[in-house]
């Protein structure tokens, strides 16, 4: 499949009807028809062959010089490939106003019985129409990287789960279950061009694993006035905007890094989706207004610098929008608006790393004549502490004051369990103590990272060790224990008379009864307090802003 001015073809997935009659055998491969326009009988002008035997065969007069073949493969290569690159076998370049098509996958062997059997075609190739109107580095790569998709993910589901996307199985796919495939009436092998399952995989593939050169982010300054496609990755990322972009698929890159039998730790983590708002217009002269959108930062797991892009369409299911704006770093952008213009438009703001991983904020509907000003959206501490988060306002607080920090990846981490020393430094924090050089030091502790904030908090009585002079500092804090460490910093002295049931017997009761009295903990909607459970990271900061010390 090709964008731009060629999305006429109903199907992105064509292959090439070929059968092949061996005697001795007696077997016949049959792959779906495919009845190709006029090109597909020019004959072969130049080839060339890259070091792993895939060809370059060129069938157009414009593309006879071999480092400009070389360049094509090289261009190949740069998308992300494993094993699924052994069935690949070779890219035509022919000329014409035509849609770059993927011939391949799947194929069907008819023994002399009658029995057949499916298996993966070895012969992958693309026949690639370079655009007469675009003969853009890009474009290429754009093309290049989504035929090249249809051959990644059609291997790997056929092999992985013996699916195919090119009809009714795509449907028992973890692939259709994990982004959510079925939800939508309009899927399906048969329906318009952006609904084929084949063609959002594809997509999907560019976002995930394609070239650098595919998902380069245009830059630009002031309002954009030239040419612009959908082959530019930040104005249009995907042919169907109205499905989720592929990095806002949970699970998604996950999911096709273990069907390829790839590792998944360490992966890029992309930004988070900002929130787009109007939050202002301001008046102009000379018969227009400007409008002011604003939207929060959005946040990586590497500190990248994120650049973002306001778009505006006509129509909320349009796929390439008019670029309004482009910043790096940059979470305002501005619109002039002349007295002439009316209607509705839609606005989005897509935001992208550096390795191309990109977002789509919220669709947002302004009427030119009528806009409707919005709250500033606030931005984000954390990329795992969303709008609305129970523990927001006492995460934003605690880490305003340094008390609680987070971690490197611009993650809170609010349910991870909260071990005894990160509880001790967390004390030392909220009550300035100072870590001690010298001081009580328990046997488990003296080469301890924390081994000063422990002795600090044991100086000043507030946390007793274990048996055999241990404190087993990298021991998860359990709720009890932190009652009875609270209950002492601030000298509580009311009980509850009543205490939850799981606390009646508990060695922790008199500690939890003042904690629970002084509304600083408190139990679970069952009505348990649950004592020797851990305490996790957001509980913590909600039980420390309690504390008003």
């Amino acid at each position: 499949m090709i964008r731009g001015v060629k999305q006429n073809m109903s199907r992105g997935i064509r292959v090439l009807f070929v059968i092949v009659f061996f005697l001795s055998a007696m077997v016949s491969i049959t792959v779906e028809a495919y009845a190709g326009p006029s090109p597909y009988d020019d004959p072969v002008l130049a080839t060339y062959t890259g070091p792993n035997g895939i060809k370059i065969i060129s069938h157009h007069p414009k593309w006879v010089d071999k480092a400009k073949l070389k360049s094509v493969w090289d261009e190949l290569m740069r998308n992300t490939h494993f094993e699924e690159i052994k069935y690949f076998k070779q890219v035509d370049i022919y000329q014409g106003d035509y849609v770059s098509m993927y011939y391949g996958g799947v194929a069907t062997r008819t023994w002399s019985d009658g029995r057949q059997e499916k298996y993966f075609a070895d012969d992958g190739r693309i026949a690639y129409f370079p655009d007469p109107h675009d003969g853009s580095e890009t474009g290429m790569a754009h093309t290049l990287a989504h035929e090249y998709g249809h051959h990644f993910t059609l291997y790997y589901l056929w092999k992985k789960e013996k699916v195919s996307l090119d009809d009714s199985s795509w449907k028992k796919s973890n692939y259709a279950r994990i982004r959510g495939l079925t939800s939508y009436p309009q899927v399906g092998v048969n329906a318009e061009h952006e609904w084929q399952p084949a063609e959002i995989a594809a997509a999907d593939y560019i976002q995930l694993f394609g070239s650098p050169n595919a998902r380069k982010i245009i830059q630009f300054k002031g309002r954009w006035t030239g040419m612009y496609s959908t082959y530019m990755y930040n104005f249009c990322p995907q042919e169907n905007m109205n499905l989720p972009l592929a990095a806002q698929v949970p699970g998604l890159y996950e999911y096709w890094l273990k069907l390829a039998g790839q590792p998944t730790a360490n992966i890029n983590v992309p930004p988070t989706a900002p929130v787009l708002a109007l939050t202002n217009v301001k008046e102009s002269g000379f018969f227009s207004r400007t409008l002011i959108f604003q939207w929060n930062r959005g946040l990586d797991n590497k500190n990248n610098p994120i650049s973002y892009t306001l778009l505006e369409y006509d129509s909320p299911d349009e796929n390439l929008g008019y670029p309004v704006a482009f910043s790096v770093n940059e979470t305002k952008a501005e619109r002039l608006v002349y007295d002439s213009e009316n209607g509705i438009k839609y606005y989005r703001v897509l935001a992208a790393d550096p390795e191309g991983m990109i977002v789509s904020s919220n669709l947002l509907k302004v009427d030119l004549q009528n806009p409707q000003v919005q709250k500033a959206p606030q931005d984000l501490l954390f990329r795992d502490v969303p709008p609305g988060f129970w523990a927001e306002e006492a995460i934003a607080e605690l880490v305003g004051k340094g008390i609680l920090r987070g971690y490197a990846d611009n993650t809170f981490k609010p349910s991870k369990k909260i071990t005894r020393a990160e509880f001790a430094v967390t004390l030392c924090n909220l009550l300035g103590l100072q870590p001690e050089s010298a001081g009580w030091l328990f046997a488990d502790t003296v080469n301890h990272w924390a081994r000063g904030y422990i002795a600090a908090v044991r100086e000043a009585g507030l946390i007793q060790g274990y048996a055999g002079n241990l404190f087993r500092p990298d021991k998860q804090i359990s709720r009890a224990e932190a009652a009875v460490i609270i209950s002492k910093a601030l000298n509580l002295t009311d009980s509850s008379p009543e205490v939850p049931a799981d606390v009646e017997r508990h060695w922790a009761r008199e500690a939890v009864a003042r904690v629970l009295q002084a509304h600083i903990m408190t139990g679970y909607p069952d009505g348990a307090f649950g004592p020797d459970m851990s305490l996790s990271r957001a509980e913590t900061a909600a039980l420390l802003v309690k504390t008003a010390i």
